[in-house]
Parts: C-alpha cells; sequence; structure tokens
C-alpha cells in the first residue's frame, strides 16, 4: 500500500509525509490519542501545514481511508484476483492461496489497517460511507471467481450467494 499512495502525482512531498507519519501515529496510539502537532513534528512540518493541506485532522484521516477504499481497493483487487486465477489451479488451492496472499498483505500493512478497524468501530458514518464501497468491489469480484469455478465444475451450480 505504501507504494501505490507513493505513486499518486496528486500529493505534495510534504502531504506524502504528512499522511505516512500519521499512518503510523494513528495506528500505534489511535486516531483520537493522536494530536496533530505530534503529526507535524514527526513529519517535519509546522502543524499549519496539516489544517492548511486537510482542514481537520478528521479529514487527514479521510483522506487516507477513503481513496484507499474508492480507488486503490478495486485495483487491488483486479490484481489480485487475475494473479491468483492466471494458473488453473482448483478451487482449493486458489482458497489457500487467497488466504497466504491477503495474510501476507495485512502483514505487510498492519499499521493502515490498524487505523481502519479502530475507526470504522468508532465512526457510524464512516462506516456508512465505506463499507457499501468495500462489499460491492468485493463481490463483484468473488461472483466472478465463483462463476468460473463453476464453469470448470468444482462448485455446484447453485445460487452466488448461497455459495
Amino acid at each position: 500500500m505504501a507504494k501505490i499512495r507513493k505513486k499518486s502525482n496528486k500529493q505534495t512531498d510534504k502531504q506524502k509525509k504528512i499522511i505516512e507519519v500519521a499512518i503510523a501515529t494513528f495506528a500505534e496510539k489511535g486516531y483520537s490519542n493522536t494530536p496533530t502537532s505530534e503529526i507535524a513534528k514527526k513529519a517535519g512540518v509546522a502543524e499549519g501545514t496539516i489544517f492548511k493541506h486537510y482542514g481537520t485532522k478528521e479529514n487527514l484521516l479521510l483522506s487516507i481511508m477513503i481513496p484507499f477504499l474508492k480507488d486503490f481497493f478495486p485495483m487491488m483487487a483486479e490484481e489480485l484476483i487475475g494473479e491468483l486465477m492466471k494458473d488453473k489451479c482448483s478451487f482449493e488451492e486458489f482458497l489457500r492461496n487467497l488466504l497466504i496472499n491477503r495474510s501476507a498483505f495485512l502483514s505487510e500493512n498492519r499499521e493502515i489497517f490498524q487505523v481502519f478497524i479502530k475507526e470504522m468501530f468508532y465512526k457510524e458514518e464512516l462506516r456508512n460511507e465505506l463499507l457499501p464501497n468495500v462489499l460491492e468491489v468485493g463481490a463483484y469480484y468473488l461472483i466472478h471467481v465463483i462463476e468460473v469455478f463453476k464453469q470448470r465444475g468444482e462448485i455446484k451450480d447453485i445460487p452466488n450467494e448461497s455459495v
């Protein structure tokens, strides 16, 4: 995920550093226990720079979460499914590889997922904004995978929702 964030041409170097530090600090201390002054200090910018770019600490959090889930998540899902489906593996192998891949991904991106999980629990508005998008994208790719394995005869031809 860090690689994806760094590819973004929309952000200045200062903004990228602020985001990087905010993710690490939010993950370590939690959103509520992280003052913007600490983020600014660790990022090597003035606190006013954070407010200039993001307006509020909540907007800073949203600038981390919303682009990832709305822009990067679909791209990552497509790449993942493409990678896992390129070999003619069995459904069991697919599931095993998916679990191994996602486990490694979560381990490599532990900090940002800590932030996501913590804030999704506490912010109903954020849950309502982001969760439907995640579920829609996830369902789209999952249905594609189910259809492929149905055509191969490895999954019983029942409604996808039942699978």
